[in-house]
């Protein structure tokens, strides 16, 4: 029989909850992988991510009676083509003048600096600068007024500036001669001219130096029946161009020589006639243009006596020196 303790012990076992039995579970076994056998993928745990590996904790680690699994490491990916970097907009650039400029290569010659010899052609020549001209030769003239004379000396001064092409220049031409012996009386004539203006020399280079030239000036041809006295006399006293050309060759830098023709167109201007007597002397002159050719009605008869006043010539050998 039970006495009140062993029933109160039994109640209260009665009372007591029941503790449930632990279930044994079975752990699964891991097969090592031989040679022929392939490593078991892994599964994929829920919701489609991958677990990542989880570090032991200090002091805990396999037991050394069990197998530890490895994770396998994930495969590297390939890694996505990169994008072209988009070409960056180029700085916006002013115009330099310079460059347009020719580039001296080394074998070029460089520029040198200027000198007094860039006035000199690869010829020598000076063709710059101011000169003088200094020439002699003959003069006559084709009309009966210069018949008298076979034939006159004449001699010339000439200065001038010089601008490569063109030359101002103003001159002096100034000459005459006796009468044939053979011709009765004792007479001379006497040439004067004075003038300015142009020359052109076309050429730059090379061995001569051609030019044409023009000045308008003044022109004085006179007739003298006594060489000795200047008191009886038949002048002409005009204005006129002075048309000329020459050709010089080169001597050395700052000289030429050579030939050169002139020949007079008067114009307007007076004939004149001087007597000289006891009493003094007394000049008769005349306007060519309105006293002598004005009355001839005729054309043809104004046109010869026009041609009959003088218009002289000269030849003459021309040596010119630049300063």
């Amino acid at each position: 029989m039970l006495t009140s303790g062993g029933w109160l012990l039994a109640a209260g076992i009665g009372l007591a909850p029941a503790v449930p039995e632990p279930v044994a579970t079975e752990e699964p076994a891991i097969e090592l992988a031989g040679p022929g056998s392939t490593e078991p993928e892994p599964s994929e745990p829920e919701g489609g991510a991958l677990a990542s590996p989880q570090r032991p904790a200090e002091g805990e680690g396999p037991s050394s009676g069990e197998g530890a699994t490895v994770p396998p490491e994930p495969e590297p990916s390939e890694p996505e083509p990169a994008e072209p970097a988009e070409p960056s907009p180029e700085p916006p650039t002013t115009y330099d003048p310079t460059l347009d400029l020719p580039v001296a290569y080394d074998d070029e010659v460089p520029p040198r600096a200027a000198s007094d010899d860039d006035d000199a052609d690869d010829d020598g020549l000076d063709r710059r600068g101011f000169f003088f001209t200094l020439g002699t030769g003959l003069g006559h003239c084709a009309q009966d007024f210069c018949s008298p004379i076979p034939m006159g000396g004449v001699g010339r001064l000439e200065l001038g500036v010089r601008l490569t092409r063109l030359a101002l220049v103003g001159s002096v031409v100034g000459g005459g001669g006796l009468a044939d012996p053979d011709e009765s009386g004792d007479r001379a004539i006497r040439f004067l001219s004075a003038g300015a203006g142009l020359q052109w020399l076309p050429v730059r280079e090379g061995r001569v130096d051609p030019f044409l030239g023009a000045t308008i000036g003044y022109s004085r041809v006179a007739r003298l029946e006594d060489p000795d006295s200047t008191r009886d006399r038949q002048y002409a006293s005009r204005a006129a161009v002075r048309l000329s050309g020459g050709i010089a060759w080169i001597l050395g830098r700052r000289v030429t020589l050579g030939p050169r023709f002139d020949v007079e167109l008067p114009f307007g201007g007076r004939w004149c006639t001087a007597f000289a007597d006891d009493s003094g002397s007394e000049d008769d002159c005349s306007s060519i243009g309105d006293d002598i050719l004005g009355p001839i009605e005729d054309d043809l008869d104004r046109r010869r006596q026009r041609r009959s006043f003088p218009r002289p010539w000269a030849l003459t050998l021309d040596l010119r020196v630049t300063i």
